[in-house]
Protein backbone atom coordinates (compact mmCIF):
# COMPACT_ATOMS: atom_id res chain seq x y z
CA UNK A 1 0.00 0.00 0.00
CA UNK A 2 1.37 3.33 -1.03
CA UNK A 3 0.46 6.11 1.38
CA UNK A 4 1.19 9.75 0.67
CA UNK A 5 1.39 12.15 3.57
CA UNK A 6 1.88 15.69 2.42
CA UNK A 7 0.47 18.77 4.07
CA UNK A 8 0.29 21.98 2.07
CA UNK A 9 0.44 24.74 4.61
CA UNK A 10 -0.41 28.38 4.36
CA UNK A 11 0.17 31.00 7.00
CA UNK A 12 -2.11 30.71 10.04
CA UNK A 13 -4.00 27.75 8.56
CA UNK A 14 -5.89 25.84 11.24
CA UNK A 15 -7.97 23.12 9.59
CA UNK A 16 -6.89 20.05 7.63
CA UNK A 17 -8.90 18.15 5.02
CA UNK A 18 -7.79 14.62 4.12
CA UNK A 19 -8.20 13.75 0.43
CA UNK A 20 -7.98 10.08 -0.49
CA UNK A 21 -7.82 8.16 -3.75
CA UNK A 22 -6.92 4.65 -4.83
CA UNK A 23 -4.14 5.59 -7.25
CA UNK A 24 -1.72 8.43 -7.98
CA UNK A 25 -3.12 9.01 -11.44
CA UNK A 26 -6.51 9.89 -9.95
CA UNK A 27 -5.24 12.49 -7.50
CA UNK A 28 -2.04 13.97 -8.98
CA UNK A 29 -3.74 16.78 -10.96
CA UNK A 30 -5.54 17.92 -7.80
CA UNK A 31 -2.34 17.85 -5.75
CA UNK A 32 -0.64 19.93 -8.43
CA UNK A 33 -3.43 22.51 -8.38
CA UNK A 34 -3.53 22.77 -4.59
CA UNK A 35 0.23 23.25 -4.49
CA UNK A 36 -0.29 26.55 -6.32
CA UNK A 37 -1.19 29.56 -4.24
CA UNK A 38 -3.72 30.71 -6.84
CA UNK A 39 -5.82 27.56 -6.31
CA UNK A 40 -5.26 26.87 -2.62
CA UNK A 41 -7.99 28.17 -0.29
CA UNK A 42 -6.91 30.21 2.69
CA UNK A 43 -7.50 28.81 6.14
CA UNK A 44 -7.28 25.13 5.07
CA UNK A 45 -4.42 22.66 4.86
CA UNK A 46 -4.57 19.45 2.86
CA UNK A 47 -3.30 15.96 3.54
CA UNK A 48 -3.39 13.07 1.08
CA UNK A 49 -3.64 9.31 1.20
CA UNK A 50 -3.33 6.64 -1.49
CA UNK A 51 -4.99 3.39 -0.46
CA UNK A 52 -4.96 1.14 -3.48
CA UNK A 53 -8.24 -0.56 -4.34
CA UNK A 54 -10.31 -2.66 -1.97
CA UNK A 55 -12.46 -1.98 1.08
CA UNK A 56 -10.16 -3.59 3.64
CA UNK A 57 -7.13 -1.70 2.38
CA UNK A 58 -9.03 1.58 2.69
CA UNK A 59 -10.11 0.76 6.25
CA UNK A 60 -6.56 -0.09 7.31
CA UNK A 61 -5.06 3.00 5.69
CA UNK A 62 -7.63 5.33 7.25
CA UNK A 63 -7.20 3.79 10.69
CA UNK A 64 -3.45 4.40 10.53
CA UNK A 65 -3.81 7.89 9.13
CA UNK A 66 -6.56 9.33 11.30
CA UNK A 67 -4.90 8.34 14.57
CA UNK A 68 -2.27 11.00 13.85
CA UNK A 69 -4.55 13.91 12.96
CA UNK A 70 -8.00 15.33 13.67
CA UNK A 71 -9.43 16.13 10.25
CA UNK A 72 -12.00 18.79 9.49
CA UNK A 73 -13.38 16.51 6.77
CA UNK A 74 -12.41 13.60 4.56
CA UNK A 75 -12.94 13.55 0.78
CA UNK A 76 -12.70 10.46 -1.42
CA UNK A 77 -12.14 11.14 -5.10
CA UNK A 78 -11.73 8.61 -7.87
CA UNK A 79 -13.22 6.78 -10.80
CA UNK A 80 -16.36 4.66 -11.05
CA UNK A 81 -18.35 2.60 -13.52
CA UNK A 82 -21.99 3.29 -14.32
CA UNK A 83 -24.54 0.53 -13.69
CA UNK A 84 -27.82 1.87 -15.04
CA UNK A 85 -26.72 4.22 -17.83
CA UNK A 86 -28.23 7.28 -16.13
CA UNK A 87 -24.77 8.85 -15.92
CA UNK A 88 -22.89 9.51 -19.16
CA UNK A 89 -19.20 8.70 -19.39
CA UNK A 90 -17.04 11.50 -17.95
CA UNK A 91 -19.88 12.85 -15.82
CA UNK A 92 -19.33 13.73 -12.15
CA UNK A 93 -21.17 11.72 -9.49
CA UNK A 94 -21.69 12.80 -5.87
CA UNK A 95 -23.10 9.80 -3.93
CA UNK A 96 -25.72 10.32 -1.22
CA UNK A 97 -26.07 6.61 -0.39
CA UNK A 98 -23.35 3.96 -0.10
CA UNK A 99 -23.75 0.19 -0.12
CA UNK A 100 -21.82 -3.06 -0.36
CA UNK A 101 -22.29 -6.79 0.15
CA UNK A 102 -21.26 -8.13 3.54
CA UNK A 103 -21.60 -11.90 3.98
CA UNK A 104 -23.94 -11.91 0.99
CA UNK A 105 -26.21 -9.34 2.62
CA UNK A 106 -26.60 -5.81 1.30
CA UNK A 107 -25.34 -3.22 3.76
CA UNK A 108 -26.15 0.42 3.07
CA UNK A 109 -25.78 3.74 4.76
CA UNK A 110 -26.84 7.27 4.05
CA UNK A 111 -24.71 10.04 5.47
CA UNK A 112 -25.91 13.55 6.30
CA UNK A 113 -25.41 15.87 3.37
CA UNK A 114 -22.91 18.05 5.16
CA UNK A 115 -21.87 20.31 2.31
CA UNK A 116 -24.27 20.50 -0.63
CA UNK A 117 -27.70 21.94 -1.22
CA UNK A 118 -29.99 21.16 -4.15
CA UNK A 119 -28.93 24.37 -5.87
CA UNK A 120 -25.34 23.15 -5.96
CA UNK A 121 -26.29 20.22 -8.18
CA UNK A 122 -27.98 22.59 -10.59
CA UNK A 123 -24.96 24.86 -10.74
CA UNK A 124 -22.36 22.09 -11.09
CA UNK A 125 -24.25 19.58 -13.20
CA UNK A 126 -23.19 16.78 -10.84
CA UNK A 127 -25.27 13.62 -10.70
CA UNK A 128 -26.28 12.10 -7.36
CA UNK A 129 -27.58 8.75 -6.17
CA UNK A 130 -26.37 5.40 -4.83
CA UNK A 131 -22.85 4.04 -5.09
CA UNK A 132 -22.11 0.34 -4.67
CA UNK A 133 -18.59 -0.67 -3.59
CA UNK A 134 -17.65 -4.06 -4.99
CA UNK A 135 -15.06 -6.35 -3.43
CA UNK A 136 -13.95 -7.50 -6.88
CA UNK A 137 -13.63 -5.72 -10.24
CA UNK A 138 -16.87 -5.72 -12.23
CA UNK A 139 -15.90 -6.81 -15.72
CA UNK A 140 -18.97 -8.38 -17.31
CA UNK A 141 -22.54 -7.50 -18.17
CA UNK A 142 -23.76 -10.36 -15.97
CA UNK A 143 -21.95 -9.06 -12.87
CA UNK A 144 -23.11 -5.55 -13.64
CA UNK A 145 -26.73 -6.69 -13.92
CA UNK A 146 -26.54 -8.70 -10.70
CA UNK A 147 -25.24 -5.72 -8.73
CA UNK A 148 -27.88 -3.44 -10.21
CA UNK A 149 -30.66 -5.88 -9.32
CA UNK A 150 -29.41 -6.45 -5.77
CA UNK A 151 -28.53 -2.89 -4.83
CA UNK A 152 -30.44 -0.54 -7.17
CA UNK A 153 -27.18 1.43 -7.27
CA UNK A 154 -26.29 3.90 -9.98
CA UNK A 155 -22.51 3.49 -10.05
CA UNK A 156 -19.86 1.07 -8.77
CA UNK A 157 -16.37 1.45 -7.34
CA UNK A 158 -14.18 -0.49 -4.87
CA UNK A 159 -13.45 2.01 -2.09
CA UNK A 160 -16.13 4.56 -1.21
CA UNK A 161 -18.23 2.48 1.19
CA UNK A 162 -15.20 1.97 3.44
CA UNK A 163 -14.63 5.73 3.57
CA UNK A 164 -18.29 6.44 4.33
CA UNK A 165 -18.49 3.75 7.00
CA UNK A 166 -15.25 4.89 8.65
CA UNK A 167 -16.33 8.52 8.71
CA UNK A 168 -19.75 7.65 10.11
CA UNK A 169 -18.18 5.60 12.91
CA UNK A 170 -15.68 8.35 13.76
CA UNK A 171 -18.11 11.23 13.22
CA UNK A 172 -15.96 12.91 10.59
CA UNK A 173 -17.76 14.92 7.86
CA UNK A 174 -17.37 13.08 4.56
CA UNK A 175 -17.80 13.83 0.87
CA UNK A 176 -17.21 11.69 -2.18
CA UNK A 177 -16.71 12.69 -5.78
CA UNK A 178 -16.40 10.20 -8.64
CA UNK A 179 -16.01 10.54 -12.37
CA UNK A 180 -17.59 7.91 -14.62
CA UNK A 181 -14.91 6.30 -16.78
CA UNK A 182 -16.62 3.08 -17.94
CA UNK A 183 -19.77 0.95 -17.95
CA UNK A 184 -18.46 -1.82 -15.67
CA UNK A 185 -18.58 -4.40 -18.44
CA UNK A 186 -16.20 -6.47 -20.55
CA UNK A 187 -14.66 -3.27 -21.97
CA UNK A 188 -13.94 -1.75 -18.54
CA UNK A 189 -10.13 -1.91 -18.82
CA UNK A 190 -10.09 -0.37 -22.30
CA UNK A 191 -12.47 2.46 -21.39
CA UNK A 192 -10.84 3.11 -18.02
CA UNK A 193 -7.38 3.48 -19.53
CA UNK A 194 -8.64 5.63 -22.39
CA UNK A 195 -10.50 8.01 -20.07
CA UNK A 196 -8.20 8.11 -17.04
CA UNK A 197 -6.12 11.20 -17.89
CA UNK A 198 -9.15 13.33 -18.77
CA UNK A 199 -11.11 12.04 -15.78
CA UNK A 200 -8.32 12.98 -13.38
CA UNK A 201 -8.36 16.55 -14.70
CA UNK A 202 -12.15 16.66 -14.28
CA UNK A 203 -11.80 15.37 -10.73
CA UNK A 204 -9.29 18.10 -9.92
CA UNK A 205 -11.49 20.87 -11.32
CA UNK A 206 -14.61 19.64 -9.55
CA UNK A 207 -12.84 18.83 -6.29
CA UNK A 208 -11.83 22.49 -6.08
CA UNK A 209 -15.53 23.38 -6.32
CA UNK A 210 -16.35 20.88 -3.57
CA UNK A 211 -13.60 22.29 -1.35
CA UNK A 212 -15.09 25.74 -1.82
CA UNK A 213 -18.48 24.39 -0.68
CA UNK A 214 -16.79 22.88 2.38
CA UNK A 215 -15.00 26.11 3.17
CA UNK A 216 -18.31 28.00 3.00
CA UNK A 217 -20.08 25.39 5.11
CA UNK A 218 -17.56 25.66 7.92
CA UNK A 219 -17.36 29.43 7.43
CA UNK A 220 -13.59 29.24 7.25
CA UNK A 221 -12.30 32.75 6.82
CA UNK A 222 -9.09 34.07 5.39
CA UNK A 223 -6.03 34.43 7.55
CA UNK A 224 -7.46 36.98 9.97
CA UNK A 225 -11.02 35.64 9.93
Amino acid sequence: VNIVSMVLTGSKSRDVILIGAAFKAEINPLIEKLSQASFRPTGIDFDYILTGSGLERVRCCLAEKVVCQDYLAIINIGTAGVLNDTCPLMSIFYPNRFCTLSNDHLTSLTLPNDFLESSHFLSTGWKSGTLFSSRKPVTSAAKRWAILQNSQADVVDMEAFAYADFCQRHKIPFACLKVITDRADAEVAENFNANLAESAQLLAENALILIDFIQNKFDIKAENG
